[in-house]
């Protein structure tokens, strides 16, 4: 997990999965890339936001499949657009 703090309180990740499911309940705020190659998400950091990536990690986080797949789905076709 790549996880990045600014001072303006966001926070990046270049997780697809995790970021799949935070943009569920998150704005992803902006997306930015490296050469075209490695993409990050980054939302808006606050502690709901925290308690989602804790819920995500210890396996607590409850979200029906097919809004997590399409959550998938829709972050991949953001990113072949950006390339």
């Amino acid at each position: 997990m790549m996880n990045i703090k600014n001072s303006n309180e966001k926070i990046g990740f270049t997780d697809l999965a995790l970021a799949s499911y935070l943009s569920i309940y998150f704005s992803i705020t902006e997306l930015n890339t490296e050469n075209g190659i490695k993409f990050e998400f980054v939302f808006s950091d606050s502690p709901e936001m925290q308690k989602a990536i804790s819920d995500f990690y210890s396996n607590k986080a409850q979200v029906n499949p097919l809004t997590y797949f399409n959550a998938i789905k829709n972050l991949k076709g953001r990113l072949y657009s950006e390339r």
